[in-house]
């Protein structure tokens, strides 16, 4: 995993990484059929976030890397899937948030693809009670490095980054208005600046093409 890591960032180090790991609840990994080798892989944690009198889970997606070769597969879908909907039932008395921090324009272009709505985003104004999830999230996890202005956690000197190549906007992606917006709100990307994205977690908000990689995988939404 650590090796993965290191294919894409840049400023890993193993006594961060293990430090990241300490703390998650679980590893989703993506093996090759073949050799059983890690392609894949992608940490979690369950968070209690304070907003107000509601009552609100966020499943916090940390460390997630794939192997180049194996990008196009749904396989880590899947399971991001299956323990969405795993988080749902554990805590039915609460409200579930997928809190996404996002270094790179493909990773914050999966939220169209799994959700019918996610924020921040072009076409739509954050609500303020998605706001309030947002803010909750980034004084909890990040105190000192988020900046509830720009929904952005700052990096600090040295943090990790994506090496260069790995997921820049070159002009063809920049036409994707989704990715435009990205690049325009978190212009220090490159640096390791973090988007902090949220979706509301329930089927009702999983969009089309997540309900059918999900119902041909044989997940169970009900």
């Amino acid at each position: 995993m650590l090796e993965l890591m290191m294919l894409d960032y840049d400023g890993v180090t193993e006594e961060q990484f293990n430090r990241d790991l300490d703390e998650k609840e679980a590893v989703m990994m993506m093996l090759d059929s073949k050799t059983l080798e890690i392609v894949g892989f992608s940490t979690f944690m369950i968070l209690d976030l304070k907003v107000e009198n509601r009552s609100i889970k966020g499943f916090f997606s940390g460390d997630t890397v794939v192997y180049v070769d194996y990008r196009k597969t749904t396989m880590m879908g899947v399971e991001l899937g299956k323990n969405l909907l795993a988080s749902v039932r554990r805590f039915p008395e609460n409200e579930v948030y997928w809190v996404l921090i996002s270094k790179g324009c493909r990773t914050y272009r999966l939220l169209p693809i799994f959700f019918r709505e996610w924020y921040p985003r072009y076409d739509r104004r954050t609500p303020e009670e998605i706001k309030n999830v947002m803010d909750a999230f980034g004084r909890h996890k990040y105190p000192e490095q988020y900046d509830a202005f720009s929904n952005l956690i700052v990096a600090l000197p040295g943090a990790e980054a994506l090496k260069a190549g790995v997921a820049e906007a070159h002009e063809g992606r920049l036409r994707d208005p989704h990715i435009q917006y990205f690049v325009e709100k978190n212009p220090n990307h490159t640096k390791g600046d973090e988007l902090v994205c949220i979706a509301e977690v329930n089927v009702k908000n999983f969009a089309p093409a997540f309900v059918r990689m999900l119902r041909s995988a044989g997940v169970r939404l009900g």
